[in-house]
């Protein structure tokens, strides 16, 4: 199959002045990851203990006399235990982020398995880490950045275990930028920029992390000699290096530093370096030129062409377009790249090429995230129903598309493809002990609720799935459950949907409330919600037996023999008893056993003969009797 490339560039011309721009974001954090003090390091960088964490354990490096510096010996690891999804989320403003990840393994656990996972950043898969690393990384980590913009006022930066592999981190730094940075007017606030390769040419790496060298968007800037192909039979390779200052530098939108434009390499028969990419993703590509030579002092002495994977996209004169000791960048975007190596050439056309730095960026499209009241209901359900940290409810609940986000949860995405919205939660036998959130309401796409076997309380809020509920599994130990189950079946009469519900009381008398209700079942559909009036369609299985063994009884032609056990004293629920809908009483005391219906007759009173025991099924439902 073959892909086309489409090639955009722009020139971005100076402002020819020597003065900086005054710096208008103070919002950066940078977080000593598996550190407990505050510090500033050998650059004069400000650094805090781990904090804004999810979950995980500390850790420090096997050998941590082999890092320089402080944060990079220290980590945080995520067990299974505290959950698949691991997150840290700072609160921030709405902005563009400049956001780096320090990943280190060096055997910390003893295992000598560097481990499988997945990291995310605003709900977007941007970086995967399979095991086994490069023994390099593996031992001496590695930076990882990009840029992305933040909408909901929280940074998300999230971990994913592959298998029960604990995902790592040694540091994490946010920083505001610029909104208008990169040309994100033109590209939009939809894609991620994940680095691919930001070179500095002619000079060793600088920046943060690596030199005292300023860039107020804290980027590193690495050497390009790794990524540069070398012509043995060109010796007129140069390296340029100047201490005049470079005007244009540090300016809104992007503040490219001085330095970067202070050192260059030239060579008469061209420039050439292969850049390694994944294919099939576009790629933003950004060019850095100052004519730092004094023997060029006019247009035409300097042209070249630039070349991208064998096709000319562009000709450059650096004198012609800005002077020189003035900085220049130009970019272009290379879409549905079909290789995974992006090569660049700077081809002569008069004096040798000559460049300062390239950047090369994926444009990661953002995926879909949940809508914000359903973020907002499911964090509310996540508290008031005390979900255990080994289920992984952090960050958005069913972002990334790609991941199990929440355990228990499955989302699905807006007719629109706009967001995603949660339509089941399952989060049946895990020992949940709080209550449903009012909350809960704000997930009108709620098609399926299990909440059987925990020991929850309170009342089921009236609304619950009104207009989107199909299936619905619940338990609860208060004697207010029964009135709120009420409420939901009158409820939902005006929707056409089924409701499904499981109790647990614990008491023995009716007078001496919580009311014990050991494993019943109400079901309901259409406007003949729970027990029917004009229908055998109607189902509603409570204990209203005293001591006795089970009996022979007609269901409908089908003659079968309820389990013969010895059961519990019960109260007999008669005229007087609590009334599960208006008329429906029961006068007649029948055998009762667990996890079985009773079927009503038209009149609405129970009579034993009319009770069938046909165990239920969550699979199957109660399909057979409609």
């Amino acid at each position: 199959m073959s892909f086309f490339s489409l090639f955009f560039f722009f020139f971005s011309l100076p402002i020819l002045t020597t003065l900086s721009s005054p710096y208008p974001y103070d919002t950066s954090y940078r977080i000593d990851c598996g550190g407990q003090r505050n510090f500033t390091n050998t650059f004069n960088e400000s650094w805090i203990g781990d904090t804004f964490y999810s979950g995980g354990v500390m850790g420090l490096v096997a050998e941590p006399h082999r890092f320089t510096q402080q944060q990079e010996r220290t980590l945080r690891f995520f067990p299974i235990s505290s959950g698949k999804k691991n997150c840290y989320i700072l609160r921030v403003p709405n902005g563009r982020y400049y956001i780096r990840v320090f990943t280190i393994y060096d055997n910390y656990d003893g295992e000598l398995h560097s481990p499988s996972f997945d990291v995310s950043v605003e709900g977007t898969v941007v970086f995967s880490w399979r095991s086994p690393w490069p023994e390099d990384v593996s031992r001496d980590g590695a930076y990882s950045d990009l840029f992305a913009g933040v909408s909901d006022g929280e940074a998300d930066i999230c971990f994913y275990s592959i298998a029960t592999d604990p995902p790592v981190i040694g540091s994490l730094e946010v920083i505001e930028v610029d909104p208008l940075s990169y040309d994100s007017t033109v590209i939009g606030e939809e894609f991620l920029l994940v680095n691919y390769g930001r070179l500095t040419c002619g000079s060793g790496n600088q920046g943060s992390g690596f030199s005292n060298d300023s860039d107020k968007f804290g980027r590193a800037w690495q050497s390009d000699s790794g990524f540069r192909v070398v012509d043995t039979s060109d010796s007129s390779f140069r390296v340029l290096s100047t201490r005049r200052n470079i005007v244009s530098t540090d300016q809104r939108p992007n503040y490219f530093p001085m330095h970067l434009y202070q050192t260059a390499v030239t060579a008469r028969k061209g420039l050439e370096y292969e850049l390694v990419v994944d294919a099939k993703l576009d790629y933003l590509l950004w060019f850095h030129f100052a004519e730092i030579n004094e023997v060029v002092n006019k247009a035409g002495q300097r042209v070249f062409d630039v070349f991208i994977n064998q096709r000319n996209v562009g000709r450059i004169d650096i004198f012609k377009q800005v002077g020189s000791f003035a900085a220049l960048n130009w970019h272009y975007t290379v879409r549905n790249l079909s290789s995974t190596v992006l090569s660049v050439k700077l081809v002569p056309v008069v004096g040798p090429p000559l460049i300062c730095g390239l950047e090369n960026y994926a444009l990661v499209p953002k995926d879909m995230s949940t809508v914000p009241d359903q973020v907002i209901a499911m964090r509310a359900l996540k508290e008031s129903l005390r979900v255990p940290d080994r289920m992984g409810w952090n960050g958005d609940p069913c972002a990334p598309s790609s991941w199990d986000a929440w355990e228990g949860v499955t989302c699905h995405p807006k007719k629109d493809k706009s967001a995603l919205v949660v339509s089941q939660i399952d989060l049946g036998s895990q020992g949940l002990k709080g209550y449903v959130s009012e909350q809960i309401n704000l997930l009108s796409n709620l098609v399926s609720l299990n909440l059987t076997s925990n020991s929850l309380e309170g009342t089921l809020p009236l609304g619950l799935g009104q207009k989107t509920l199909v299936r619905f599994y619940v338990r609860f130990w208060y004697q207010s459950v029964m009135k709120s189950i009420q409420g939901l079946l009158a409820e939902n009469q005006r929707t056409n949907k089924e409701v499904w519900g499981r109790f647990v009381e614990k008491s023995q008398t009716l007078e001496t409330p919580p009311l014990e209700i050991d494993e019943g079942l109400c079901y309901g559909r259409g406007e003949n919600m729970g027990l029917m009036k004009d229908s055998h369609r109607g189902y509603f299985s409570t204990p209203v037996v005293g001591r006795g063994r089970g009996k022979e009884v007609d269901n409908g032609g089908d003659r079968k023999s309820a389990p013969s056990q010895e059961l519990p004293r019960q109260p007999t629920i008669g005229s007087s008893g609590p009334r599960l809908k208006t008329g429906i009483t029961n006068t007649n005391p029948v055998p009762y056993a667990p996890n079985h219906v009773l079927k009503y007759k038209d009149s609405g009173d129970f009579e034993a003969a009319q009770w069938s025991m046909t165990p239920w099924s969550l699979e199957k439902g109660l399909h057979d009797y409609l």
